[in-house]
C-alpha cells in the first residue's frame, strides 16, 4: 500500500496516511495552556508532511491535570 496518496476519512482529505499519534510533549505551561513551543512543535509536524495529528495530554478539569513530580 502506498504511504503517500491523499485519502479521505469520513470527508476530511488528508495528504497523505502519516498520522502522527497521541503524545505528551510536555510543551505545555503548568495550567495547561498552549505555549510557543507547543504551536511550533505541531507547525514543524505540518510542515514536515504529516496528514493527521492527533493531539497529545490535555485536561478539562484541573483535577485530571498531571502531577509533574
Amino acid at each position: 500500500m502506498d504511504a503517500f496518496p491523499p485519502i479521505i476519512i469520513r470527508g476530511m482529505e488528508l495528504a497523505n496516511r502519516f498520522v502522527r499519534s497521541a503524545t505528551h510533549d510536555t510543551s505545555t505551561d503548568g495550567s495547561g495552556a498552549v505555549t510557543e513551543k507547543s504551536v511550533s512543535i505541531h507547525k514543524a509536524l505540518g510542515e514536515g508532511g504529516i496528514g493527521l495529528i492527533v493531539s497529545g495530554y490535555a485536561y478539562c478539569w484541573q483535577e485530571s491535570r498531571r502531577r509533574h513530580q
